[in-house]
């Protein structure tokens, strides 16, 4: 087609302008040429492909074959296909997956060649199921790789992307098995490492079993005594399902268990339980705040009294809640002797021990009398779940207790 300049039809009547035919030949031909094609006599579908081109830009329809993760792409007949060698950015195809994706994948249309599907940021390969057999999938040429459109990459703190509306996950002592069983509501989760979010559907944790058998949640064989379990949910990426986990450890779970069958991301915590010295769960009620902090109230409050005497010294005080919350408690310090004034002052471990004195209380007892007096303030407790206590003076009338409700959590 290219190159003729001289008239293309009979010159007996009718007969047609040379200068039009011309014009007519170099509008196509840099139809041909703007689709990165060189116009050529011999060539007989340029037009065609340059339209491919062209319309590409809106979506080419394909048909999907090849094996699982690897694309292999086909123009729906009979339409054609863009020149091979010389897909345009932005090119936009549209197909139905005949399998689904479990993680990264790759398309080749039209034998253009194998290339990364990503999603929209370009860098990260979707996770299993991003392209199903239940949905088209649009894929978009931005001349390295094909962007999965409408697949944002997942908000971390550093990088913009998609995320769920926020589903808070909570739990309760399973009705049925309160001492061994927890049960959990549906709902969306970060990951540990911020790398994206997971869904779990409504669970029952068992703490008597381990992960994977049957609705078991722990981590370890055998269900420690009078220990903190944190609560965490387990992602599966390849099924996209999630589990609980229990585990002794805040932050390092194990992930290794012969059962895990390829759960291996970890979600947040969500809260966590006391075990007794039966290796029961503590009875009670979870509150959970849209921050994530939550306050746990034990059924049957726990209480306790010093013997008589406690020193003055440091006295850490060990609490059935876990390290680093706040106890819901109220601290007594009694004088049954009335012999002088007594300072008590509870603090937090975590701070500055110093010694009780008349500027240094929480609790005074006053001289000549028998009393006692009270303190509910909110003290962070320490690693090993203790508060601190010094008293002034002491001698044979002297004690201290607590009543313990629970403790507030702020998941930090």
């Amino acid at each position: 087609m290219a190159g003729k300049l001289d008239t293309f039809i009979d010159n007996s009547a009718p007969s047609a302008d040379a200068a039009f035919l011309n014009m007519e030949q170099t509008e196509r031909n840099t139809f041909i040429s703007s689709s990165a094609q060189t116009p050529s006599d011999s060539i007989l579908d340029q037009v065609s492909k340059a339209a491919a081109v062209y319309s590409g830009q809106g979506g080419i329809y394909c048909t999907a074959s090849g094996a699982v993760n690897d694309y292999v792409l086909t123009q729906i007949a009979p339409l054609k296909a863009p020149p091979i060698a010389t897909l345009r950015i932005g090119t936009t195809i549209v197909f139905r997956p005949t399998i689904d994706n479990t993680g990264p994948c790759t398309a080749n249309p039209f034998g253009h060649g194998v290339n990364s599907i990503k999603l929209e940021n370009g860098t990260s390969d979707p996770g299993a199921g991003e392209l199903s057999t239940t949905r088209d999938a649009k894929i978009i040429w931005n001349g390295t790789v094909w962007l999965l459109s409408g697949k944002p990459v997942s908000s971390t703190e550093a990088v913009q992307g998609i995320s769920y509306l926020p589903k808070q996950i909570t739990i309760s002592n399973n009705v049925g098995t309160p001492t061994s069983m927890i049960d959990f509501t549906a709902g969306n989760f970060q990951f540990y490492d911020g790398s994206g979010q997971g869904t779990m559907t409504a669970k029952t944790g068992d703490l008597a079993n381990l992960f994977g058998t049957s609705d078991g949640m722990l981590d370890v064989v055998t269900v420690a005594i009078d220990s903190t379990y944190y609560l965490f949910t387990v992602y599966n990426p390849t099924t996209g399902l999630s589990k609980p986990l229990a585990s002794l450890s805040l932050t390092s779970p194990t992930m290794t268990l012969p059962n895990a069958d390829g759960y291996t991301v970890l979600g947040k915590k969500i809260a966590s339980l006391i075990t007794d010295g039966s290796a029961n769960i503590y009875n009670g009620t979870w509150s959970f705040n849209q921050d994530g902090s939550y306050s746990f109230r034990y059924l049957d409050p726990m209480t306790f009294t010093s013997s008589s005497d406690p020193g003055t010294s440091e006295i850490l005080i060990p609490l059935d809640v876990p390290p680093l919350t706040i106890p819901l408690a109220q601290y007594l310090f009694t004088d049954t002797t009335g012999t002088s004034a007594k300072y008590a002052a509870f603090t937090s471990s975590l701070t500055t021990d110093t010694a009780a004195s008349s500027s240094n209380f929480t609790n005074i007892v006053s001289e000549d009398q028998s009393e006692y007096s009270t303190y509910s303030g909110l003290l962070l407790t320490d690693s090993s779940s203790r508060i601190r206590l010094r008293i002034s003076n002491s001698d044979a009338g002297t004690f201290y207790s607590y009543h313990l409700s629970g403790w507030t959590d702020n998941n930090l």
